[in-house]
């Protein structure tokens, strides 16, 4: 948890190249998104998947904590390149979906890979794809176990998806994914806190609850 910045101690100047940053929403949702910048002492951007072709590249809101993470410098750097490379290459045009964060940018244009099992990333899968753009995988997929509520909280992302006038085929084949695997914003967070080494189901877990109780304890 050491890692876990609250911004009332530890504002963003204090951060390196990268972080990943995450905040308490509306009800009990959590929102999650990748601060970067060129060198230190420059302004810092926040990368982030808003919803359904909505990516935004912005000032980083200075309200979000942060997760301070272990990496090399030419790594931060490779990572705050990439970040700048997918925001060039897509601008807001990635789709919201429940694919899984793997081969999902293209490796010379940085532009998504659509398809058919690439509908599109929620706002933590997208940070975790971005981390696979850079070859750094936080999450190990196959330790990954469904629970309960995800199925349900997915059938809220379809239905919402039609109420925004998503296009039908769009939606329609983000309805058969439900079900999939989830990744929770919370849980991403853990994981770029523990990395390295790339982090299994139950380890992020028990980490993913303690930043919930530091998020809700602080907003």
């Amino acid at each position: 948890m050491d890692r876990l910045h609250s911004p009332l101690y530890y504002p963003l100047p204090e951060m390196g190249r990268i972080a990943v940053a995450i905040k308490p929403i509306s009800g009990r949702q959590r929102h999650l998104g990748i601060l970067h910048r060129r060198e230190k002492g420059s302004d810092i951007r926040f990368l982030n998947l808003q919803w359904h072709f909505q990516l935004a590249d912005e000032i980083a809101p200075p309200d979000y904590h942060w997760v301070d993470m272990k990496l090399p410098a030419a790594r931060a750097r490779q990572i705050a390149a990439r970040c700048r490379q997918v925001w060039r290459a897509n601008g807001k045009f990635i789709p919201y979906g429940f694919s899984l964060p793997t081969d999902n940018f293209d490796e010379k244009t940085a532009e998504f890979l659509f398809g058919p099992t690439n509908l599109g990333l929620t706002c933590a899968t997208f940070v975790l794809a971005v981390f696979e753009f850079a070859s750094i995988r936080l999450l190990d997929y196959t330790t990954w176990r469904p629970r309960t509520d995800d199925s349900l909280w997915q059938q809220t992302i379809v239905e919402m998806l039609e109420e925004h006038d998503a296009d039908a085929e769009h939606v329609e084949a983000v309805r058969q994914t439900v079900g999939c695997l989830r990744f929770r914003p919370e849980e991403v967070a853990a994981a770029a806190a523990l990395f390295p080494p790339t982090a299994s189901f139950d380890p992020t877990c028990e980490l993913a609850a303690q930043i919930l109780e530091r998020l809700y304890a602080t907003s």
